[in-house]
Protein backbone atom coordinates (compact mmCIF):
# COMPACT_ATOMS: atom_id res chain seq x y z
CA UNK A 1 0.00 0.00 0.00
CA UNK A 2 1.54 3.18 -0.80
CA UNK A 3 1.65 6.42 1.40
CA UNK A 4 -1.38 8.27 -0.44
CA UNK A 5 -3.77 5.62 0.36
CA UNK A 6 -2.43 4.73 3.92
CA UNK A 7 -3.22 8.61 4.23
CA UNK A 8 -6.59 8.26 2.60
CA UNK A 9 -7.19 5.36 5.37
CA UNK A 10 -6.02 7.53 7.99
CA UNK A 11 -8.37 9.97 6.56
CA UNK A 12 -11.22 8.62 6.77
CA UNK A 13 -10.98 6.92 10.18
CA UNK A 14 -10.33 10.81 11.28
CA UNK A 15 -13.45 11.71 9.30
CA UNK A 16 -15.57 9.01 10.92
CA UNK A 17 -14.11 9.72 14.84
CA UNK A 18 -15.07 14.13 14.47
CA UNK A 19 -18.81 12.52 13.23
CA UNK A 20 -18.58 10.71 16.93
CA UNK A 21 -16.91 12.60 18.93
CA UNK A 22 -19.82 14.97 19.74
CA UNK A 23 -22.58 12.04 19.20
CA UNK A 24 -22.55 10.27 22.91
CA UNK A 25 -21.32 11.39 26.15
CA UNK A 26 -19.29 9.01 29.04
CA UNK A 27 -19.65 6.74 29.79
CA UNK A 28 -21.02 5.35 26.92
CA UNK A 29 -17.59 3.90 24.40
CA UNK A 30 -17.60 4.04 20.94
CA UNK A 31 -14.77 1.98 19.15
CA UNK A 32 -14.53 2.14 15.42
CA UNK A 33 -13.07 -0.02 12.79
CA UNK A 34 -12.59 0.69 9.26
CA UNK A 35 -12.00 -2.17 6.75
CA UNK A 36 -11.15 -1.25 3.28
CA UNK A 37 -13.39 -2.99 0.37
CA UNK A 38 -12.00 -0.97 -2.65
CA UNK A 39 -9.24 1.71 -3.63
CA UNK A 40 -9.75 3.49 -6.80
CA UNK A 41 -7.36 6.84 -7.65
CA UNK A 42 -9.68 9.98 -8.48
CA UNK A 43 -9.38 11.85 -11.49
CA UNK A 44 -6.98 10.47 -14.47
CA UNK A 45 -4.48 8.20 -12.51
CA UNK A 46 -5.27 10.00 -9.13
CA UNK A 47 -4.05 13.66 -10.95
CA UNK A 48 -7.35 15.54 -9.86
CA UNK A 49 -5.86 18.92 -11.02
CA UNK A 50 -3.96 22.46 -9.53
CA UNK A 51 -3.38 23.75 -6.28
CA UNK A 52 -2.90 27.83 -6.33
CA UNK A 53 -1.71 28.49 -2.36
CA UNK A 54 0.71 26.76 -2.32
CA UNK A 55 1.34 25.94 -6.06
CA UNK A 56 1.66 22.20 -6.55
CA UNK A 57 -0.46 19.19 -7.29
CA UNK A 58 -3.82 17.78 -6.38
CA UNK A 59 -3.61 14.04 -6.21
CA UNK A 60 -6.86 11.83 -4.89
CA UNK A 61 -8.00 8.37 -4.26
CA UNK A 62 -11.92 7.22 -3.43
CA UNK A 63 -12.88 4.78 -1.23
CA UNK A 64 -15.80 1.96 -0.50
CA UNK A 65 -15.14 0.94 3.15
CA UNK A 66 -17.52 -0.61 5.34
CA UNK A 67 -16.75 1.10 8.81
CA UNK A 68 -18.10 -0.89 12.04
CA UNK A 69 -18.94 1.04 15.12
CA UNK A 70 -19.02 -0.83 18.25
CA UNK A 71 -21.37 1.05 21.24
CA UNK A 72 -20.89 -0.03 24.97
CA UNK A 73 -23.00 1.35 27.48
CA UNK A 74 -23.76 0.44 31.05
CA UNK A 75 -27.33 -0.81 30.73
CA UNK A 76 -29.87 -1.68 27.75
CA UNK A 77 -31.56 1.90 28.11
CA UNK A 78 -28.23 3.89 28.22
CA UNK A 79 -26.90 1.45 24.82
CA UNK A 80 -30.36 2.04 22.91
CA UNK A 81 -30.39 5.76 23.30
CA UNK A 82 -26.61 5.53 22.44
CA UNK A 83 -27.57 3.44 19.48
CA UNK A 84 -29.40 6.13 18.06
CA UNK A 85 -27.48 8.98 18.51
CA UNK A 86 -24.93 7.53 16.78
CA UNK A 87 -27.02 6.65 13.92
CA UNK A 88 -28.18 10.61 13.78
CA UNK A 89 -24.76 11.34 13.98
CA UNK A 90 -24.25 9.70 11.03
CA UNK A 91 -26.90 9.62 8.91
CA UNK A 92 -28.53 12.85 9.78
CA UNK A 93 -25.25 15.24 9.43
CA UNK A 94 -25.50 17.68 6.97
CA UNK A 95 -25.06 17.18 3.91
CA UNK A 96 -22.54 20.10 3.03
CA UNK A 97 -20.68 18.92 6.45
CA UNK A 98 -20.20 15.56 4.69
CA UNK A 99 -18.45 16.57 1.94
CA UNK A 100 -16.33 18.81 3.42
CA UNK A 101 -14.96 15.87 5.12
CA UNK A 102 -14.78 13.55 2.07
CA UNK A 103 -17.67 11.79 2.85
CA UNK A 104 -19.62 11.37 -0.90
CA UNK A 105 -22.11 8.95 0.85
CA UNK A 106 -22.43 6.84 4.33
CA UNK A 107 -25.48 4.40 4.79
CA UNK A 108 -26.70 1.99 7.62
CA UNK A 109 -25.60 -1.28 6.68
CA UNK A 110 -26.99 -2.98 9.83
CA UNK A 111 -27.23 -2.77 13.51
CA UNK A 112 -25.98 -6.32 15.42
CA UNK A 113 -27.83 -7.56 18.51
CA UNK A 114 -26.87 -6.69 21.73
CA UNK A 115 -24.47 -8.18 23.54
CA UNK A 116 -22.67 -8.85 27.19
CA UNK A 117 -19.27 -6.97 26.73
CA UNK A 118 -16.40 -7.98 27.53
CA UNK A 119 -16.30 -7.29 31.02
CA UNK A 120 -19.93 -8.65 32.02
CA UNK A 121 -21.08 -4.94 33.52
CA UNK A 122 -21.50 -3.08 29.79
CA UNK A 123 -23.85 -4.10 26.87
CA UNK A 124 -22.40 -3.73 23.00
CA UNK A 125 -23.93 -3.16 19.95
CA UNK A 126 -22.49 -3.02 17.10
CA UNK A 127 -23.33 -0.74 13.89
CA UNK A 128 -22.24 -1.35 10.12
CA UNK A 129 -22.00 1.51 7.92
CA UNK A 130 -21.40 1.57 4.55
CA UNK A 131 -18.86 4.31 3.44
CA UNK A 132 -18.24 6.07 0.03
CA UNK A 133 -15.03 8.63 0.73
CA UNK A 134 -12.79 10.34 -1.32
CA UNK A 135 -9.49 11.75 0.11
CA UNK A 136 -7.64 14.79 -1.47
CA UNK A 137 -3.91 15.11 -1.23
CA UNK A 138 -2.97 18.94 -1.14
CA UNK A 139 0.80 20.15 -1.83
CA UNK A 140 2.23 21.10 2.26
CA UNK A 141 4.64 23.59 -0.04
CA UNK A 142 5.35 24.47 -3.37
CA UNK A 143 5.88 22.37 -6.18
CA UNK A 144 6.71 22.69 -10.12
CA UNK A 145 3.75 22.38 -11.69
CA UNK A 146 3.10 22.12 -15.89
CA UNK A 147 0.71 24.87 -16.28
CA UNK A 148 0.84 24.76 -20.21
CA UNK A 149 2.01 22.40 -22.60
CA UNK A 150 3.92 23.84 -25.61
CA UNK A 151 1.65 22.51 -28.96
CA UNK A 152 5.11 23.10 -31.27
CA UNK A 153 7.16 20.92 -29.46
CA UNK A 154 10.54 19.65 -31.76
CA UNK A 155 10.83 16.18 -31.06
CA UNK A 156 13.97 15.84 -33.40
Amino acid sequence: MGEIEAEALAGLNTAIGSLLEDAVTPPIQLGSLVTSALLTPTGLGGFVGANEVPLGEVFGRRLQATVLVTVSANDADALNEAVVAVTGACLGTDRALLLEKGILRITLDDVGPQTEGVEGTTVERALTFEVFYEFLKRPEEAEDVIVEVPINLDTN
